[in-house]
Order: structure tokens, then sequence, then C-alpha cells
């Protein structure tokens, strides 16, 4: 399948079938499908992510119609079995911005540095998983053109009471909260030209939601992993992408953001 530009009949043993069917299964013959060049040994049940895809098998359900004959898993691990890349659960990065379907990682928040300290994403520790605020049966990405409503069940103020009549300093107008919150750190398929001082962004919103402004690394050395908080490139620049802008100067900025509104 010609998923790079260029590149045709990327193998399928990179992997991506394994979240994209229903019923992915490894056979243990490379010689099983010779048809399908770098399929190797493996199959699936359905094309897509069906129902069982996350509610298992549904046999017994379809024949009794008994409601309790279907999984209903509202962990947020459940959609960590896709939405995961590294065996770690380190934040997987690749060419200054995170790789795509890693938001289970990033909700758990581990520091790429320190394994070991397990989860720190305040989130993730406070109980708060996928469907809290996600419905998992309706779009995000074209719920402005989807016919089945809106697909993010409650917005950041829901919880966060109080942070409906704050507004942002310095700014002409309101902001949403996931402009600094949850930027574009996260790459799918396309990424942005850098403008000013402000780094390339992607096409996907982070889901780390930290933000620490007295961080300078968003990535590690090597670039593999990026740190569980945003940092002031990536939160402030997208907006202040103007050198003399004060969030760009890591001396003159004073980090006030959220102010009452007159």
């Amino acid at each position: 399948m010609a998923y790079d530009d260029g590149e045709e009949d990327k193998p399928y043993d990179y992997s991506c079938f394994k979240c994209h069917t229903t019923g992915p299964e490894d056979l243990g013959d490379p010689n099983a499908n010779p048809g399908l060049p770098g399929f190797g040994g493996d199959r699936f049940a359905e094309a897509g992510i069906q129902c069982e895809a996350c509610h298992g098998p549904g046999s017994s359900h379809a024949a009794s119609r008994n409601p309790d004959h279907v999984t209903v898993d509202t962990t947020a691990e459940l959609c960590g079995r896709c939405h995961t890349r590294d065996s770690q659960g380190r934040i997987a990065a690749s060419g200054g911005l995170v790789k795509h379907h890693e938001q289970y990682d990033e909700l758990r928040g581990i520091n790429p540095d320190d394994v070991a300290a397990g989860p720190t994403g305040a989130h993730y520790n406070a109980g708060i998983t996928c469907v809290t605020c996600h419905d998992p049966h309706k779009t995000t990405r074209y719920q402005d053109v989807a016919s089945t409503g809106r697909a993010i069940r409650i917005e950041c103020i829901g919880c966060h009471d109080g942070y409906d009549d704050l507004t942002v300093d310095a700014m002409e107008g309101e902001v949403e909260c996931e402009d600094c919150h949850m930027p574009r750190l996260a790459k799918s398929a396309v990424k942005s030209d850098p403008e000013g001082p402000a780094p390339a962004f992607g096409d996907i919103r982070s889901h780390i939601v930290k933000v620490d402004l007295s961080a300078a690394d968003q990535f590690t050395s090597d670039g593999k992993f990026a740190y569980p908080w945003i940092t002031r490139s990536f939160a402030c620049l997208a907006c202040h992408n103007d050198a003399e802008e004060p969030a760009a100067d890591a001396t003159g900025f004073t980090g006030k953001m959220h102010v009452s509104t007159p």
C-alpha cells in the first residue's frame, strides 16, 4: 500500500494493520499470503475498527440480545492497546514531533529519563480515562461535519470550574484551553514550516496537557522521546512567534496567563 509518497507496497509488517483492523492474528507462516507483499503470516477477521475490536466477540450477544454478553471496558488501558508505541510507555518522537497515535502514552506521562517512577500524568493518576472526555462512537476529527453529534463529552471547564471567566494576558480576545495545553505537538501526516522562533507544529493535538514554562527541553537529546510536559516553545510560540514578543524571550516573559477579565 502506498502510504509514503514515492514508496510502493509499504510492508504490512510495519504493523499498521494490527490496530486498523479487527481480529488481527499471526499465523506464524511467512508464506501464508503469497499475493500480499510484506503481509507475511498475518491475517485479520474484518477490515477497519469494528465493534468487536473494542467489545470482544459478540456472537453470544447477537444471538441472545443480552447486554451482559458484550464486554464494556471503559478503562484507558483498552484504548491504550492501540494508542501507544513504546513498550515502556514512553512518548515516542521523531523529527521534532511526537509520533501519531500515542494518546495513551501522553495521558500516562512517563518521563523517559525516569521510567521507574511511573505515570506522572495528573489526569491519569486522578482516574480520568479516555471516555471521560471522548465518546468513542463519534468522530473528533470530523465532528464539525459529522451527523453523529459531538465527540467531546465534556469540555475542560466542565471539570476546571472557575476558568470560564479567565482570559490570557496581553492577548487580543480569548483563546481556548487547548491552544496552550494541547498544542499540535504530534504528527500524523504533515507538519508546518517553522515561523520565527516557533518550532514546526504537527497536525495532531497533544494529550500531555501539563505546561512547564521553565523546562528547557521538549525532547530527549537523541530526539527519540518527548518529555511529559509542554515547553514554552510549543505552548506559547504558536501565537507569539515574533522574536520581539515577550513569550519568545526566556528571561522577559513572566508566565502570567490566567487573569480575570474586567
